[in-house]
C-alpha cells in the first residue's frame, strides 16, 4: 500500500538528517524548507481526502519536491542511498492514488507521515 511506503520513507528521511548536520546553514535551511513543503502537501492531501475531494495536483507537486530535495541532499549521501531515497520519494509521490484507498486510518497515517517530514525538517534546521 502506498501509505505504508510514505510512512517508511518519512522515517528513512528522518534517519538521514544526521548526514547533513555539519553542512552550511543555508544548505540546512533549504533542505528544511523542502521537507516542510512535503509535509504541507501531505497535510493538504489529508484534508482533501477527509472532505471527500480528490487531491488534484498533489502527485505533481510531490514529484517536484522530491526532485528538489534529492538535488540538495544527494551530495551528502552515497550513490546507493541517494538512488533508494529518490525511488522511494517518487513512488510515495503518487498520493492521488490514496483517494481510492481512503479510510479514516489512511488519513491519520498521512498526517503521521506529514508530522515525520516536519520533524525531520526541524531536526536539520536546528
Amino acid at each position: 500500500m502506498i501509505i505504508e511506503l510514505i510512512l517508511s520513507t518519512a522515517l528513512f528521511v528522518s534517519d538521514l538528517m544526521s548526514k547533513v548536520s555539519g553542512s552550511k546553514k543555508e544548505t540546512k535551511t533549504a533542505i528544511s524548507a523542502d521537507l516542510e513543503k512535503i509535509a504541507e502537501t501531505l497535510e493538504k492531501v489529508a484534508h482533501s481526502l477527509q472532505a471527500g475531494q480528490y487531491p488534484h495536483g498533489a502527485c505533481q507537486m510531490m514529484h517536484e519536491l522530491a526532485d528538489q530535495f534529492i538535488d540538495k541532499i544527494g551530495p551528502y549521501l552515497d550513490s546507493e542511498t541517494s538512488q533508494k531515497l529518490a525511488a522511494d520519494l517518487h513512488e510515495s509521490a503518487n498520493v492521488e492514488r490514496l483517494f481510492a484507498e481512503k479510510t479514516d486510518m489512511t488519513v491519520d497515517k498521512i498526517k503521521i507521515a506529514a508530522g515525520r517530514f516536519l520533524a525531520a525538517a526541524l531536526l536539520v534546521k536546528y
